[in-house]
């Protein structure tokens, strides 16, 4: 107690309390003693209390850096070094071996901590930045060293804590190698050379840092430079037996830091290598390597998660600024995992940031490093954030053998922003999660998911909300090259409210050269929104990247989806969906509330005056009722052109009260140039029924016109009940100029009791300037269809059949033909200008009431009767037919028939034709 004393040389054992006790006056050096053991290393003669007690004694120096200064301090029944009192300050302790003999290569077991730091004592220094100064502090039943007590302002520094002398082998402390419970402000490293210590081997933690329940806080301390579940080298695994780093109800702590020299490497541990367990907030996590070694380009595992937050709140793993993002690789779980614990009274995890880090990448961010688990995993979390909009937030996840993020069971409010994302299973998985933001419309909040072995997003298990905007999708950051994800762009599997796009630019995401579909909707989906995306583009919307599958597929009872919206073309909400290999929208399968497709571009470019069409469909719906395809709105229509089949397909004896409504299919955006689809503008068959095509409105009606078949087909037997009403089909928008489909303007094959056209205001179709017959009707089975109140041939004022060009408006075949189709009605329609006959009917021989009706037509004439328009042929041929009836007994029944080049109506064959009451203004009976 006198101070300024000299104990050296000494051998100090079997004392009934400590060894040395210092308290008091201070000043005083211990050096060169074994206290507790011999140099012989006989078992049995430690001090039943500490080795050294430091007692409210200041400025005292246990060890040295000079040669023989060194103490051995084992075997002792307490703790090597226990310095106390909150007058304990500026002690300094190196240079020792403690729990081990004094080669360092054995362990001779203090029965507590190493050292022990406590009851308020400050401002002491255990080790230094030498090699000299280096205390071994292994080998102890407890603690390798303890601060305690609120104890604080004390550094470890420079030691091998857990090892053996030379830092290559175990000689392990039976608690943590570093244990801090209700201190604060202690720095466990530093950041300059030599300062780090080598924590590992220890049979708990490397570093612990904890508040009791009813002690005072722990804050404010500070890990920094060290080696923790390494060699000396850093390069070979010396693992601690649970976790690295473990931080527990403990504030404000940091672990690495911004500063060069301040990261630790925290690897090859055998559980996690940091643990931010319960109740433990506002803990910084930055600059370290966890999972590599020291150069952060060689795998050192630890062999759970890199990084496990179990409901703890408001703790950030990397950040915004440089130098803070962490190395979190080569880990056998995941790489950062973040689990609430929604049973526990704090409830879900909360405003956790993963900003950034390097996950699963080496330290160029250029080489593998797997972790074998997700990239980050988030669980019953809230409010993190995942990246952000600035270059520094951005974190790159990619090589982990799960999902890049995968965010799941009951996880709210979470956004990933900014972030590159690539060769993981799934970019991005959210999984039974409510109002997951993917992106966003600020600058740089978008990510880049690119190149994942299976979906780029993947939204699944009833996920509430999800917002994905903003985003590249199987593409590089410059939205021009291909980086293919395996699977789909975006899967919404059994997940309701999900939001794909925007109705702004900003919010537009590019889904592009994925080898699925570009978004799949599946399994009971319910109002999902694909809104003003480029979908089989590049980011100019001019170039083709295809999609491999659909561009987008609604499909197994998905219902109520939403793609695109009432827009101008090329704007949002209307989607860009072109290039893809499979069909630019697929509806399947329907649970009958239907979805709806608007003012999309389906197989141009962004200005919808280039083709870019896509390999099948435009739009197919397949065994799926009552969507919409276009509108009768303002901007609603779509424009589905150069797609290699159809451009509309209704397939399936489930696909009804289906409505295709103010489109533009085969002619680019202003309706006036053909870019046409190569298999047909409409086709509806395998027994669909009771589908709407057009409407009795102006904005209803569809302009069908410029495609290389025809126009609209109707076939198949069971293919009934379908109307095709109000459009232009073979003119331009105007109705004026021909815009041709290549071959007929409607066909139906083996297709019944359909209507073209109608009785009512705006219901006929205006069917002119196609280069076969303007309707087709054939075989047997193709009965009960009507056709009534179209113009076939003329204008779309019926005065004229040819533009003011003397491009001629007529059909190049006939305006109606039926071949070998009985019980077909022709009513009300003005039928002239057609290159051959007017109607013709053939290969009919058919008993009474079973013929062709052919009533209150105009053919060869205007609507009044005034202006000759004939037809290049007969105005009817009856071609080997029997039983037709032409005309009737009542006014309105009778057909005007004028000015055709030929015969007004022509029998060649058959007989029996019921024919009267008609108006023969020109022509003769042909027989």
């Amino acid at each position: 107690s006198a101070g300024n004393s000299a104990v050296a040389g000494l051998i100090i054992v079997l004392f009934g309390g400590s060894g040395i006790r210092l308290t008091a006056g201070g000043g005083d050096l211990v050096t060169g003693c074994f206290i507790g053991t011999d140099p012989a290393n006989n078992p049995g003669l430690g001090n039943a209390g500490s080795g050294v007690r430091i007692d409210n004694s200041p400025g005292n120096t246990i060890g040295g850096t000079d040669p023989g200064a060194r103490n051995i301090i084992s075997g002792n029944h307490a703790f090597g070094i226990d310095i106390i009192g909150s007058t304990a300050t500026g002690n300094v302790v190196q240079g020792n071996y403690i729990g081990t003999n004094e080669t360092g290569e054995q362990e001779v077991a203090n029965f507590g901590a190493g050292i022990e730091i406590d009851q308020q004592a400050s401002n002491n220094l255990i080790g230094g930045a030498t090699t000299a100064a280096r205390n071994l502090i292994s080998g102890n039943m407890g603690e390798g060293l303890k601060i305690t007590d609120s104890a604080s302002s004390n550094r470890v520094q420079g030691n091998y804590i857990g090892t053996n002398a030379e830092g290559n082998g175990p000689l392990s402390n039976s608690g943590d190698g570093v244990n801090i419970t209700d201190a604060s402000g202690n720095l466990i490293g530093g950041t300059d050379p030599g300062m780090g210590n080598l924590i590992s081997q220890n049979v708990m933690y490397g570093v612990d840092i904890f508040s009791s329940p009813d002690g005072t806080d722990t804050a404010g301390n500070v890990v920094q430079g060290n080696l923790i579940g390494t060699d000396a080298s850093g390069t070979v695994s010396l693992g601690n037996f649970l976790s690295g780093v473990l931080i527990s109800n403990a504030i404000d702590n940091l672990i690495g830091g911004t500063a060069t020299g301040a990261g630790n490497v925290i690897s090859g541990n055998s559980q996690y290598g940091l643990y931010v367990a319960p109740a433990a907030t506002g803990n910084l996590i930055q600059g370290n390597k966890i999972g590599t070694d020291i150069s952060g380009k060689q795998a050192l595992d630890n062999i759970q998660d890199g990084v496990f937050i179990q409901d703890a709140s408001s703790n950030l793993i990397g950040g915004t600024v440089a130098g803070a993002g962490n190395v979190i690789s080569s880990n056998g779980l995941n790489g950062i995992e973040i689990l609430g614990d929604t049973k526990n009274t704090s409830g879900m995890v909360s405003d956790d940031l993963i900003q950034g880090n390097l996950i699963g990448t080496d330290v160029t961010g250029t080489q593998i490093l797997v972790n074998l688990g997700n990239g980050v995993f988030l669980e019953d979390a809230s409010n993190a954030t995942i990246g952000g909009t600035t270059p520094l937030a951005r974190n790159i996840i990619s090589n982990n053998q799960g999902d890049g993020v995968l965010i799941s069971s009951g996880s709210t409010s979470i956004a990933v922003q900014g972030n590159f994302i690539g060769l993981d299973g799934n970019g991005i998985t959210v999984s039974g999660s409510t109002d997951i933001t993917i992106g966003g419309t600020e600058t740089g909040a978008g990510n880049v998911i690119a190149e994942n072995e299976k979906d780029g997003i993947a939204i699944e298990f009833y996920s509430t909300g999800t917002l994905v905007q903003g985003n590249l999708i199987g593409l590089d950051l410059t939205g021009t090259m291909p980086l293919s994800n395996l699977g789909n762009g975006v899967s919404v599997d059994n997940s309701s409210e999900t939001t794909i796009g925007g109705a702004t630019a900003a919010a537009r995401n590019i889904i592009s050269s994925n080898g699925g579909d570009g978004v799949k909707v599946t399994n009971s989906s319910t109002q999902t929104q694909v809104l003003g995306n480029f979908i089989g583009t590049d980011i100019s919307g001019t170039e083709r990247l295809s999609n491999l599958g659909n561009g987008v597929e609604v499909t197994n009872l998905a219902e109520s989806a939403t793609i695109g919206g009432p827009s101008t073309p090329g704007q949002a909400p209307g989607n860009l969906i072109s290039g893809n290999q499979g069909s630019g929208v697929f509806l399947s399968f329907g649970s009958g509330v239907g979805s709806t497709v608007q003012g999309n571009l389906i197989g141009t470019d962004l200005s919808g005056t280039k083709p870019l069409g896509n390999f099948y469909y435009g739009v197919i719906i397949s065994q799926s009722a009552a969507n919409l395809v276009g509108g009768a709105t303002a901007g609603a229509g779509n424009v589905i052109s150069d797609n290699n089949l159809p451009g509309v397909s209704i397939l399936g004896s489930h696909s009804s009260g289906n409505v295709v409504q103010g489109n533009l299919i085969g002619t680019d955006v202003t309706g006036t140039q053909s870019q046409g689809n190569h298999l047909g503008g409409v086709s509806i068959g395998g027994a669909a029924s009771g589908n709407t095509i057009g409407g009795t409105s102006a904005p209803a009606r569809n302009l069908i016109s410029g495609n290389l078949t025809d126009g609209v087909m109707i076939a198949g037997q069971g293919t009934s009940g379908n109307t095709v009403e109000g459009n232009f089909i073979g003119t331009d928008i105007s109705g004026m100029h021909p815009l041709r489909n290549l071959l007929r303007g409607i066909f139906v094959q083996d297709a019944s009791n359909n209507t073209i056209g109608g009785a009512g205001a705006g219901t006929g179709n205006l069917i002119s300037g196609n280069g076969q017959d303007g309707i087709s009707i054939t075989n047997p089975s193709a009965t009960g269809n009507l056709i009534v109140g179209n113009m076939i041939g003329a204008d779309t004022t019926g005065t004229r059949i040819a533009d003011a060009g003397g491009n001629l408006l007529g059909n190049a075949g006939n305006g109606i033909s039926i071949v070998a189709a009985p019980l077909n009605t022709i009513a009300l329609n003005l039928i002239s200008g057609n290159l051959t006959n007017g109607i013709s009917i053939a290969d009919l021989p058919v008993a009474p009431g079973q013929g062709i009706i052919i009533i209150g037509n105009t053919i060869g004439s205007d609507p009044q009767g005034t202006l000759p328009l004939g037809n290049g042929g007969d105005g009817i041929l009856l071609d080997t037919v029997t039983n037709e009836v032409i005309g009737g007994p009542s006014p309105a029944d009778s057909n005007l028939i004028s000015d055709n080049l030929q015969a007004g109506i022509e029998i060649r064959g058959g007989g029996s034709d019921d024919i009267q009451g008609n108006k023969r203004l020109s022509g003769n009976v042909s027989l």
